[in-house]
């Protein structure tokens, strides 16, 4: 009896399709997936840890090897791989994946996740506008100031992110300790005190805290929610002195534990308590230079819109604390404090890098590097920016000049180096892609039987438990020994058959281990979401304005409706 596999769930109500996770493209936004309910797939990480390739991979690191390739290995064997050397040995510092784009990095996010659990595993992502554009970007702003946060208590992670997030920078570490406000009960501190500490950190104040990065007073109850904790707290005051710390759920505001200390990071990556009224002064006076300039060119327009919209920039800073567009200013926040801007890699001296296809990043990079720089170079020929911008982003080699400085692994599919990146050992891995069964039961048994004769392990993946026991039961069906293990502690050896669940990018087949792994996607195929029509009056969100075509009509944040003509460079 042949079956014809459908990629679906079982419920009361019937099938469900299986629909995959992705990127939001139009924003290119870091989207985390959901991770709860998931087990982690350790015994396939007990496998892959008995491999020659990765015990001689660990020694290297122990031996001080700076340099190590991994060759052969794309998508899910290299998250497998990663996931295999994380343990007692390499889990006393922190780690950084570096890849190209936004969408490789929630891949390999999602991989982790489901190999690792979701502690330890933290996405950087990049900022959707340029420093001087007047958009709010909380969600962004807050997960970078999350992420720099648990680095800076000292949080052993592994930290994925992409260059276009690495190149721009962030406060120097420093700053944000001192940034960072420490509450303990019985602490005396006016709430009035508080709420301007909350103001200049980048909290947003409100009358109800649903999420984070937002807080609220009501009398002597002061309600906050910082970025590095997964639910509000709850300060309550006795006066001007600390009575209580609770932490509440944000939907019914009910209280939920007792706590007696509270650290408030601030919400961004830049600087929270700055001097505005000398940093403004300094505005004006890099404005009035920059102007000059542009009149001696010709461009007196733009000389006076600098002018207009820096005083008023200056006015902001003196009279505010935080603001969209603020960021354009960071090159004078630390010059003041007497330290430089930072990158990630500044919180992570002492971090394991991970190289993920160094020629893409190389590629990426060079074009993101140049395509900013020009962006830029637009915007303060028009008279819309400073040209202190430029420096709040690093290039592609001044990256690689501090990675050069770590110890590497790079992973590619094929053995090439890049600038810098002449490894000290090179190994290939004997891993290929997982070959894919487009739903047709007939060759998936017929494959199944071979492997269990050559005593090769199978692990089938699917993405929920229901899944895994219908499929486990259609193969039992078929005459094929299938286990159903939703938790995938059963030992991957000896020819046995696994059907569990967890969400990885694609399957591979190896040889050592004796090893078959075969995703949703090698099982059923991969289903492409139908597009549906689109109608003349709509719009569609675009990430970079390469995107747009001459002639194209455009919605601006602050400037409404217009048409994109075009770019000029001028002279």
């Amino acid at each position: 009896m042949a079956i014809q596999l459908a990629p679906v769930g079982l419920t009361p109500g019937g099938l469900l399709p299986y629909h995959s996770a992705g990127v939001d493209a139009g924003r290119g936004a870091l989207a985390p997936p959901e991770a709860e309910g998931y087990f982690l797939l350790e015994s396939l990480l007990d496998a892959f840890r008995s491999n020659p390739e990765i015990i001689e991979t660990k020694k290297a690191l122990r031996q001080g090897v700076v340099r190590q390739l991994l060759s052969g290995i794309g998508a899910s064997q290299k998250t497998t791989i990663m996931a295999s050397l994380w343990d007692g040995n390499e889990g006393s510092r922190p780690w950084l994946l570096v890849t190209h784009n936004a969408y490789q990095a929630v891949r390999i996010y999602e991989d982790l996740v489901t190999l690792l659990g979701p502690q330890d595993i933290e996405l950087f992502p990049a900022m959707d506008t340029l420093p001087h554009e007047e958009t709010s970007e909380l969600e962004n702003q807050g997960a970078r100031a999350r992420v720099l946060a648990r680095l800076v208590m000292g949080e052993q992670l592994i930290v994925i992110t992409h260059f276009s997030a690495l190149s721009r920078k962030t406060m120097p570490p420093e700053l944000l300790r001192k940034d960072t406000l420490r509450l303990c009960s019985g602490q005396e501190i006016a709430p009035a005190e508080l709420v301007n500490h909350a103001v200049n950190l980048g909290y947003e104040r409100v009358d109800r805290v649903e999420g984070p990065g937002q807080f609220a007073r009501r009398g002597g109850i002061f309600d906050i929610w910082p970025p590095t904790t997964g639910e509000p707290y709850r300060v309550e005051f006795f006066g001007d002195e600390v009575e209580s710390i609770r932490t509440f759920e944000p939907i019914g505001q009910r209280s939920t534990s007792q706590d007696t200390k509270l650290l408030i990071w601030p919400t961004r990556d830049s600087a929270g308590d700055v001097d505005g009224y000398a940093i403004g002064e300094l505005v004006r006076e890099k404005a009035a230079v920059q102007a000059i300039a542009l009149r001696g060119a010709g461009m007196a327009e733009a000389g006076d819109r600098l002018e207009q919209t820096m005083n008023e920039m200056s006015e902001r800073l003196e009279q505010l604390g935080h603001f969209p567009g603020r960021d354009q200013f960071m090159p004078f926040f630390y010059d003041k404090a007497g330290a430089g801007m930072t990158t990630l890699l500044d919180y992570m001296p002492e971090a394991l890098v991970f190289l993920d296809e160094p020629v893409r990043i190389q590629e990426y990079g060079q074009a993101a590097e140049r395509e900013i720089a020009e962006t830029i170079m637009a915007n303060i020929e028009r008279g819309f920016t400073l040209r202190d911008e430029l420096d709040i982003f690093a290039g592609y080699d001044e990256i690689m000049n501090v990675i050069e400085y770590h110890d590497t692994i790079a992973m590619a599919m094929l053995p090439t180096q890049t600038r810098g990146q002449r490894p000290e050992r090179t190994v290939t891995f004997p891993i290929r892609t997982a070959r894919s069964f487009q739903g047709k039961s007939d060759r998936l048994k017929e494959e199944l039987q071979r492997w269990q004769q050559d005593r090769v392990a199978v692990l089938l993946l699917v993405h929920d438990s229901e899944q895994a026991h219908h499929l486990s039961n259609m193969l039992r069906e078929e005459g094929i020994n299938a286990f159903h293990d939703p938790e995938c502690r059963t030992p991957l050896e000896g020819g046995i058959t696994v059907v569990s669940f967890g969400k990885l990018e694609s399957g591979f087949e190896c040889t050592q281990p004796r090893l078959v792994v075969l995703t949703v996607h090698e099982i059923f195929g991969r289903q492409e979401k139908k597009k549906r029509a689109r109608f003349a009056n709509e719009g569609i969100k675009i990430s970079t304005y390469t995107d747009l075509r001459a002639g194209d009509y455009v919605v601006h944040a602050n400037h409404g409706i217009g048409q994109y003509l075009g770019m000029k460079t001028l002279l």
